[in-house]
């Protein structure tokens, strides 16, 4: 059995009887794994955003849970931000090994 340097590089997967590339490999983890869960940080980011903004809202008297509302707000658009810019990260990553 000798060792081809091409088939090394293809680096196939056989999964299923069936042979399956890495891009493909990869790109169907992306879709099944990674992708649905930064959609379910997204949302999550979404929603801890909206629980400040009711508290602000809830709570215009106190200063101290106005505070509250607001560092919920801005962790809400802090994660937004992290998650939307893991998406990115990921979608270049899929991106350049696609070509």
């Amino acid at each position: 059995m000798s060792l081809n340097l091409i088939e090394i590089a293809q680096a196939q997967v056989v999964m299923g009887g069936s042979a399956i590339s890495t891009k493909q490999l990869l790109t169907n983890i992306v879709n099944n794994i990674v992708n649905p869960f930064i959609y379910l940080m997204i949302t999550a980011a979404v929603v801890l955003f909206l629980w400040g903004v009711l508290d602000f809202i809830r709570n215009a008297d106190s200063s101290e849970e106005r505070k509250k509302g607001q560092m919920r707000m801005l962790y809400g658009v802090v994660g937004l931000f992290i998650m939307m810019a893991a998406n990115g990260i990921v979608n270049l990553i899929i991106g350049t090994i696609a070509q």
